[in-house]
């Protein structure tokens, strides 16, 4: 859209000058930062004695975080000349306007119109005159006018330069600073005639579909994986493929039987890049986008038979199968995503259930990585909320929990979509040949979109901590509700318990005071909410917690806390929380008691809750039980080794203990936080290295594996009260060492929770 003649020139060039002149500044500022990072934090840490292992890791972070600055310093100064350049080219088509502009009111027969026309002022000119001066001045006009539409053309240039450039990301989907910015507008302009050009050219290759090769489709493939997150190409590409074009294009090169190594690999990374691109589009507000975007859902009801000629088989799909099957990667638009899931929650309900997606035994291949092949498309869509903490959030979202009455059973409370998904939804089994029979349900990604509402935000970026909020709370309380409702809520859905131990570990502060308060005493309550967050140092509530009673928080632990893997999950978190929190009481009080006695009931609970389901799962005296009770003691050594203490609210265990390099990161409350108040640096440094002492102690092997399991469980529960007490410098004598019993608070959860099992 070009700009007007009296937008460039009226413009108010000074603020943007003034930016412009900051950012000439910032590159500095960052190279300022670095030289005292690495002076003042990294020369110090790398001159010290520290070595092992968990110097290594402090080292490369610190390496991490030097090249971070530096990337910052540099992308600071490619966006200081991008934006000069701009400043450059918009001035100086202001300049020129404003020229023309004074040459002809000095010339005093021209004229000039509030839309930048120049032309002979008639009223000026003697009739008998007129002609004459109209072909004399003819050049004259001519030149003013390619001059004012010169000016105007190199300004929207400038201007639509400037705005492309910076949408763009070159770090794609990879977290940081970027060190390969545009440099001027000229670049930007460049690298924007070039995505027009790729436009023509996927479009071209989209149109031939199953026809095209296995070079074209590679070439499409490079070009959607560079230009996923341009919003320029995104939405062009998508709006010239149209929505019925996008759902044909997909469901004739993706459902095919036999595909060839190479074909196959380029299309499962193209559903992630195409999907990807139709992402980054869904969030134009444009008429065109608006348009696709209501047809693509108008489609999903549309069933449209496809042929396997060389599989010599048909398979019949709706466009909510093909289109789910591109919502599981990129984060789509909110409103898109409401409008989409509504519409696909209604027609699947109206057509009396799931199996309306599966009505022959043949199967559509539409989803070419994961378990499953596509044919559900509600997995598709759970795990696009999974990526969308909004849209999520919204779906789930009760108001008759908010205004919770105790007179009525708690189901008839919950929001009615996730009362459908979660409880009585039969999910369809489409699992893909060669995987795990117990997977292919869309358990996992609906996991995923749960853990997005509960946690607000998406499932795969633990990395941005928590983002709490009544309604995130709101979702949190009602699953909990619906797994004590239904014992074998998580055992029938293989693959979502450790999204639940994630939503735990992310609740695990309002877990513990739930936990503290045995039978729901009303007694007690201040400082159970000074204990564990509820509130701020003012007494001032503090937002976006979950209140529930203790049996429901126990029944919770121990139904999710009894998994392989969540158990480890909630270990750690559990075990990193009480660190965390008791650096906030240097001075031994009743909330660290609390803390404490807390922390080591909720390692009793998971402890017992593992030692049943692996009883429960193989016979009691057998090898296979002991050979897992062995590997979650020693992951819990690990635990206690590598994995203390939380950054930004984040921990990050290798899955399966020491000997694997897989990874698992999830967040837990952070006690740090403009809320809660500040830490004592100092004694949260002492607690650390106290617990680093006892280490030694803690890793002492033990022959028999059932008590090695028992007794890593119940060092873990001690190790925080250890460290806090030598932190501390507290005599073995100190009277409130004696009023912390942390032996019998684990005792009281491991007998709890086994008299549950056993009712």
């Amino acid at each position: 859209m070009s700009l007007s003649y009296q937008t460039v020139r009226d413009a108010d060039l000074k603020p943007f000058s003034e930016a412009v002149a900051k950012w000439r500044l910032l590159p500095g500022q960052f190279d300022t930062i670095a030289d005292s990072f690495r002076n003042d934090v990294a020369k110090g840490l790398r001159d010290s004695d520290w070595e092992g292992d968990a110097a290594d890791a402090a080292f490369a972070k610190l390496d991490t975080v030097q090249k971070q600055l530096k990337a910052a310093s540099d992308e600071a100064k490619d966006i200081h000349q991008l934006l000069d350049s701009a400043l450059q080219a918009l001035s100086s088509a202001q300049r020129r306007l404003k020229d023309i502009a004074a040459e002809v009111t000095e010339n005093g027969k021209l004229t000039l119109s509030a839309d930048g026309v120049v032309s002979l002022d008639q009223a000026r000119v003697p009739d008998e005159h007129a002609a004459a001066l109209q072909k004399s001045y003819q050049d004259v006009v001519r030149g003013y006018n390619d001059g004012i539409r010169q000016a105007l053309a190199d300004a929207t240039e400038a201007d639509t330069a400037l705005n492309w450039a910076l949408t763009q990301d070159h770090n794609g989907r990879s977290r940081g600073f970027d060190a390969d910015m545009y440099r001027s507008v000229a670049e930007a302009q460049r690298d924007r005639r070039q995505a027009a050009r790729d436009v023509k050219t996927a479009t071209e290759i989209a149109a031939l579909g199953a026809d095209a090769t296995d070079k074209q489709l590679t070439q499409l493939n490079t070009i959607l994986s560079r230009r996923e997150g341009d919003p320029y190409f995104a939405e062009r590409f998508t709006t010239a493929l149209g929505p019925s074009g996008t759902l044909n294009f997909w469901r004739n090169v993706a459902d095919k039987e036999h595909l060839g190594d190479d074909r196959r690999a380029t299309l499962q990374q193209m559903q992630k890049s195409l999907g990807r691109t139709l992402a980054t589009a869904s969030h134009s507000d444009s008429k065109a986008m608006r348009e696709w975007k209501k047809d693509v859902i108008a489609l999903g009801d549309d069933l449209v038979m496809s042929e396997d000629t060389a599989a010599g088989r048909t398979s019949t799909t709706f466009g909510f199968q093909v289109m789910s099957s591109l919502l599981r990667n990129g984060q789509y638009d909110t409103d898109f995503l409401n409008d989409y899931g509504k519409a696909l929650l209604a027609y699947e309900k109206d057509q009396g259930g799931p199996g309306v997606w599966t009505p022959t035994n043949e199967r559509a291949r539409l989803n070419l990585s994961g378990s499953d092949w596509g044919n559900d498309p509600m997995v598709g869509y759970m795990e696009a909320l999974g990526r969308n903490s909004d849209a999520a959030q919204d779906l789930f979202h009760s108001k008759a929990w908010d205004n919770f009455d105790y007179e009525k059973p708690p189901a008839e409370q919950m929001d009615s979509d996730l009362k459908y998904l979660l409880t009585e939804r039969e999910w369809p089994h489409d699992p893909v040949s060669g995987k795990e029979a117990d997977r292919g349900y869309g358990y996992d990604e609906l996991g995923h979109a749960l853990e997005a509402a509960t946690l607000g935000r998406p499932y795969d970026r633990p990395d941005l901590g928590l983002l709490r909020n009544a309604t995130t709370a709101n979702v949190m309380e009602q699953v909990i509700s619906a797994t004590y409702s239904d014992s074998e809520l998580i055992d029938k859905r293989f693959g979502i318990s450790n999204s639940f131990a994630h939503m735990g570990a992310g609740y695990i502060d309002d877990l513990d005071r739930s936990l503290s308060n045995f039978g729901d005493a009303k007694h007690g309550e201040e400082i159970r909410d000074k204990a564990f967050g509820h509130v701020n140092q003012k007494g001032e509530p503090t937002p976006g917690h979950i209140t529930v009673t203790h049996e429901n928080a126990q029944d919770f632990l121990r139904r999710i806390g009894g998994h392989e893997g969540a158990h480890e999950i909630l270990s750690a978190a559990q075990f990193n929380y009480t660190l965390d929190r008791i650096k906030t009481y240097p001075d031994s009080n009743a909330e660290a008691s609390l803390i404490l006695e807390t922390g080591a009931k909720v390692h009793g609970i998971l402890d017992q809750a593992r030692i049943s389901d692996i009883n429960d799962s193989y016979t009691e005296k057998s090898e296979e039980a002991d050979r897992k009770l062995a590997e979650a003691a020693e992951w819990k050594k690990f635990c206690f080794s590598e994995g203390l203490g939380v950054t930004a609210g984040v921990v990050t265990l290798p899955f399966g203990g020491p000997t694997t390099s897989a990874g698992v990161a999830f967040a837990v409350p952070a006690v740090v936080d403009g809320i809660t108040g500040a830490l004592d640096t100092n004694f949260g440094i002492d607690v650390e290295r106290q617990l680093k002492e006892n280490e030694a102690d803690f890793q002492q092997q033990e022959e028999d594996e059932r008590k090695n399991f028992v007794s890593a469980g119940r060092r873990m529960a001690m190790a925080p009260l250890d460290a806090y007490i030598s932190a501390a410098n507290l005599r073995d004598d100190d009277p409130w060492i004696g009023t912390v019993d942390i032996e019998a608070y684990y005792n009281v959860g491991d007998n709890e929770t086994d008299q549950i099992g056993k009712e």
